[in-house]
């Protein structure tokens, strides 16, 4: 009886800096995870292609007054507001990047009548998409990347967040 309980602490105190360990590893994990907050201000960019999988084929991101957030999940619905809030804080430099995106969005987008701008899959490159919480504002727009009769202005608007999204994944 006395060898078994001695085995037994012999195996637990083997174990233990493993289950420590383990521990440790599963609460720094869990500190990764980050949600948006609904009452703040933000910005969701990204981008998706229509007939691909993985992590090249959906790239978002969410941008508050001070982080600059990737998503965890790599995929879009294809419709509505962006639907997951899983994201992993990004470096100060990559904040850095992205903060004055909003300086950028035309006033004209907000006169939209429509969240979806341009023809869908016209050329099968995918889309660029956009959502923005300004106080009591809070809309989303996707651009098509196929559509070449697209406003200029609005153009002008997906290459800054084409450069930003490129930027930030150097």
């Amino acid at each position: 009886m006395v060898h078994s309980t001695m085995r037994f602490r012999n195996v637990v105190k083997q174990f233990t800096p493993l289950l420590i360990s383990l521990g440790l590893l599963l609460f720094v994990s869990c500190q990764d995870t980050l949600s948006v907050d609904p009452q703040e201000d933000f910005i969701v960019f990204g981008q998706f292609n229509g007939y691909c999988l993985g992590d090249a084929c959906f790239i978002f991101y969410a941008l508050t007054e001070d982080v600059l957030l990737e998503s965890n999940v790599d995929k879009y619905s294809g419709s509505g507001f962006y639907p997951y809030d899983d994201y992993a804080p990004l470096s100060q430099d990559k904040f850095n990047i992205a903060e004055d995106l909003g300086a950028f969005v035309p006033q004209e987008l907000w006169l939209e009548t429509t969240s979806h701008i341009g023809q869908a899959d016209v050329s099968d490159v995918g889309a660029l998409y956009f959502e923005m919480k300004n106080g009591s504002d809070h809309r989303y727009w996707v651009f098509e990347r196929g559509d070449f009769d697209m406003p200029v202005v609005y153009k002008t608007f997906m290459s800054k967040i084409q450069e930003k999204i490129t930027l930030i994944n150097q």
